[in-house]
């Protein structure tokens, strides 16, 4: 994509264990993960050592991009959706942002006030501005759902237009 279009591109990925560094003229790595608050995340079951997790504000104020408009801002952050795009709503992080695509990460057997949370902040989105116009199940997700006996998938690629800049 930055070859073909010149974009810039910064990728961020606290798992994989790499420091930041540039992989091309316009491409950067960041050893920085994306969550709803500024805090070190810590798991010593999953990994060895601690993650750096920012808000976008704070990342986007650290790169020196908070006026610059995002043009496709893609997610997969295992779950820190649910905490990160509340913030980015709050703070108007989303206000530039003319594409948005999220992997939606949904737990087995989620409580009913997470579920109504979750239903909150798409709602939000679409009050934002932001409409979906693609949708996939990701396959490599699914489980077999033993209260019902049906097969369900825990993770949604969903991919949104910002109505604002059309």
């Amino acid at each position: 994509m930055a070859a073909e279009y010149g974009c810039e591109v910064h990728s961020f990925d606290p798992s994989i264990n790499k420091t930041d560094h540039r992989r091309s003229d316009k491409v950067w790595f960041h050893n920085t993960g994306l969550d709803g608050e500024d805090r070190v995340f810590q798991s010593k079951k999953l990994y060895k050592k601690p993650w750096k997790m920012n808000t976008l504000r704070t990342i986007r104020t650290e790169l020196g991009h908070l006026s610059r408009p995002i043009d496709i801002l893609k997610m997969d952050i295992e779950k820190s959706e649910w905490s990160a795009l509340p913030n980015m709503l709050a703070t108007g992080m989303l206000d530039d942002v003319r594409q948005l695509f999220v992997e939606f990460h949904w737990q087995v057997e989620t409580q009913r006030f997470k579920t109504i949370r979750n239903l909150i902040i798409l709602k939000d989105l679409y009050d934002a501005g932001f409409r979906i116009f693609y949708t996939n199940k990701n396959s490599g997700t699914a489980y077999k759902f033993n209260k019902f006996f049906k097969w369900r998938v825990l993770c949604y690629e969903v991919y949104f237009v910002n109505i604002k800049f059309l």
